[in-house]
């Protein structure tokens, strides 16, 4: 506290991202990220954090959000898109572009991801000494130097810098960090931690829980926290393999990684295993030095797997019926296209799942299927979103007897399929959005043309309508003709032709929905009037000699 510019805590770059206390050391932490589309932002805690005691500060940024966290909890928070800035400059620990943003206190435990963590994730693991996990980039403990333990990003100190005590760390001498689930089949990774390289451990899986537990001999005091008889003691023989690096020494990084192989068995689904482990006292032999948190991981059914997905492609406009095949389906599981939940999902059987698409982008998109314990599948690129199957328009609309059509639209997929009512004729040209072909003689009245593609898409669109006289102007006239007739409706094409009467009269004008027309002479009383296209289709109204 006190005085400075800014003083960081890590800062990637001139413009890339920066973690720090705001100007003039009031406190309050500032997460400040650069992208490419948005340029900078900054997130900022409402409250200065306590001095002289540990926190914990993180900020992540997933191209939708940015968060800030102190001591495992979201306390700001914005959206955002875009792509992180390149840095400009090499990454920073405790100082800034200069002397005055220099930290003035105490940083431990700096680790860099290349994933945006959860807030679980974040309030679970942040006491943790982390090592070697998917998305960690970099993690520097300081025990007793500057080198990275998951890559090759060793630091170089710069200005006054010291190593304190390990004593004085945040992060517990002896932590372990299990799964919270793990499917039968599978296998549970546990991370142990301990204080120093070489430090001799024992570790142990259990059924029963955290109580009584064992008692720890003297010099140590209290219980460890599993039942007996191990199950690592008891069983470890009966099955091989299932139970390994149980006891041991902490490597190199003061770690240790115990696994135990799930059999196969239906039983352990919804079974909690425990587990803890104790160090030994190396300058008492055969005594408890240390003792670890203990631990829980539920265990469930094993994950599911898929199989084949039919059909393998959707409209992009979603609501395709779809069946996804494969292996350990449980009831609730959901269904993904591209992160995008699909709908009406039903769980049939453990091997199959119906479900309907949502809409999607036209493209390749990956397929998750997520069971309610957690566990999930994913075919990445295992299903394709295709163009909608559309007609827009028929030209002509009208046509002769075997004249060409063309259908112009847009999602016409190679192999589709025409039919002019129903009658499946040959397609001569097809392109993405053109499908022509040859009408085979005369076209039936109010006929349609029904495009199918090969995924089973459809589509169609009315030919060769009727006209329809809807009203008529001046219904009636004289018998000498020359009367003014005006006939509403639609459909009115090009080329048609009007009789009253039997006689033909005279088009003035017309549009597909009026029409100006001049009456032949006739005798006294009603006559038929009968308006035709041009492709022999007609309609009939009524008109009055006077």
């Amino acid at each position: 506290s006190g005085g400075g510019n800014n003083p960081t805590i890590v800062r990637n770059g001139g413009a890339s991202y920066i973690l720090r206390t705001n100007s003039g050391g009031g406190g309050q932490l500032q997460w400040i990220v650069w992208t490419n589309t948005s340029n900078i932002t900054t997130v900022q805690s409402p409250l200065s954090a306590p001095l002289n005691s540990w926190h914990h500060v993180a900020g992540t940024y997933d191209g939708a959000n940015q968060r800030l966290y102190l001591d495992g909890v979201q306390i700001a928070s914005t959206s955002k898109t875009g792509s992180i800035s390149t840095p400009s400059s090499p990454f920073l620990i405790a100082t800034g572009q200069d002397n005055s943003e220099t930290w003035k206190g105490w940083i431990d435990e700096v680790r860099i991801w290349n994933v945006a963590r959860t807030a679980g994730q974040i309030a679970t693991d942040r006491f943790a000494r982390l090592d070697s996990l998917p998305g960690l980039v970099a993690a520097w403990h300081f025990d007793g130097g500057y080198a990275d333990s998951t890559g090759a990003h060793n630091a170089t100190p710069i200005g006054t810098v010291s190593i304190v005590s390990p004593s004085t760390a945040p992060v517990p001498a002896v932590y372990l960090m299990a799964p919270v689930s793990a499917p039968i089949g599978g296998t549970v990774s546990y991370q142990l931690f301990m204080g120093a390289p070489g430090t001799p451990y024992l570790f142990d899986v259990s059924f029963a829980g955290t109580s009584p537990g064992l008692v720890i001999p003297s010099p140590g005091a209290g219980t460890f926290p599993l039942n007996p008889p191990y199950l690592n003691l008891q069983y470890a023989g009966l099955y091989p393999g299932v139970f390994t690096a149980f006891g041991g020494f902490a490597d190199p990084f003061s770690t240790g990684h115990p696994v135990v192989t799930l059999p196969t068995y239906p039983f352990l689904v919804g079974v909690t295993l425990y587990s803890a482990f104790f160090v030994i006292d190396p300058a008492a032999p055969y005594s408890i030095g240390s003792i670890s948190n203990p631990a829980s991981t539920i265990i469930t059914a094993s994950a599911p797997a898929m199989t084949s997905i039919s059909p393998t492609t959707s409209p992009a406009a979603g609501g395709w019926p779809v069946t996804v095949t494969g292996a350990n389906f449980l009831p609730g599981a959901t269904v993904k296209f591209g992160g995008v939940p699909a709908t009406a999902v039903n769980v049939v059987s453990a091997t199959q799942i119906t479900c309907t698409t949502p809409p999607n982008a036209v493209g390749p998109v990956a397929v998750d299927v997520v069971n309610p314990d957690g566990n999930a599948a994913t075919l990445a690129s295992g299903f394709g979103y295709v163009a909608n199957l559309v007609i827009l328009a028929i030209n002509p609309l009208v046509p002769q007897p075997g004249a060409s059509i063309g259908v112009v639209g847009a999602g016409f997929q190679t192999g589709a399929t025409v039919t002019l009512g129903g009658v499946p004729v040959a397609v001569t040209t097809l392109t993405p959005t053109l499908l022509t072909f040859f009408a085979p003689g005369a076209v039936a009245c109010d006929t349609s043309v029904s495009i199918m593609n090969p995924d089973g898409q459809t589509a169609t669109l009315g030919l060769n309508p009727s006209p329809a006289i809807t009203g008529l102007i001046n219904d009636s006239g004289l018998a000498v003709g020359g009367s003014m007739l005006v006939l509403l409706g639609t459909n009115f094409f090009s080329g048609s032709t009007l009789t009253v009467g039997g006689q033909p009269a005279t088009i003035v004008s017309s549009s597909s929905n009026i029409i100006f027309a001049t009456t032949p002479p006739g005798s006294p009383g009603p006559a038929a009037l009968v308006l035709t296209s041009a492709s022999g289709c007609s309609t009939t109204s009524s008109y009055t000699y006077l």
